[in-house]
């Protein structure tokens, strides 16, 4: 899980899960497709007791194989309550449910556009909104995916930049921020970076990302995709 944000949710979500969704786990996990709620509750008393002795690392380590577990499970649990309901008659009770897969990393936007059980919301100005940041969700997570790095090199690029504290910086295309974040940094103090992108939902991604890093130094700018 290489974006921090998504990572930081699923340790989260993956603990509600592990406690909270022992039917749904049971009524989704197979042999075949990994782990149950046998070895989820292993892996919380792992947890528990490393988080008790202060092994805070290893307690780290184990949340993420929670999260590896409970996560997708979760938010298939959420998606599949919002198609039920939905089919209940039940559209607000839906929404909700439906916020809470996206929120909680949701990705398939082509699934909930082309799911039956959403015939009666798909045209819902509301809808479409949560379809397309699912849809972010997925980019987010590829251009964020701890494999990019094999190819993107980015310290590499990095060290071509040569930049230095003070400069001015645009990051044209910012998408998630991969290269915003170093960059903001390597011109700290003094400098600034504009983030630019096309596409609000990844501008919404990297503000809270820049929160959390504690970077002031960038301003994310949204534009037209025809804007030359």
């Amino acid at each position: 899980m290489g974006s921090p944000i998504i990572r930081s949710a699923a340790l989260a979500v993956a603990m509600l899960a592990a406690v909270a969704l022992p039917v749904c786990i049971t009524a989704q996990v197979t042999e075949e497709s990994g782990p149950g709620v046998e070895a989820l509750a292993g892996l919380q008393a792992d947890y528990d007791r490393a988080m008790s002795e202060g092994r805070y690392d290893h307690a780290v380590s184990v949340a993420e194989q929670i999260a590896e577990i409970a996560w997708p499970l979760h938010t298939d649990c959420m998606y599949n309550t919002a198609r039920a309901l939905c089919r209940a008659g039940s559209r607000s009770e839906a929404y909700e449910y439906l916020f809470w897969a996206i929120d909680s990393g949701f990705w398939d936007s082509a699934r909930m556009m082309q799911e039956p059980d959403f015939e009666n919301l798909r045209e819902e100005p509301l809808f479409k909104r949560l379809a397309r940041t699912a849809r972010a969700n997925g980019y987010i997570w590829m251009l964020e995916r701890d494999e990019r790095e094999d190819f993107q090199m980015s310290e590499r690029i990095m060290e071509s930049l040569e930049l230095r504290p003070g400069l001015r910086v645009a990051d044209l295309g910012c998408g998630s921020g991969y290269f915003t974040i170093p960059v903001a940094r390597a011109v700290m103090p003094g400098g600034t970076v504009l983030a630019i992108d096309a596409w609000q939902d990844m501008l919404d991604y990297l503000d809270r990302r820049l929160e959390i890093e504690g970077l002031d130094n960038v301003t994310p700018v949204k534009v037209e995709r025809d804007d030359p």
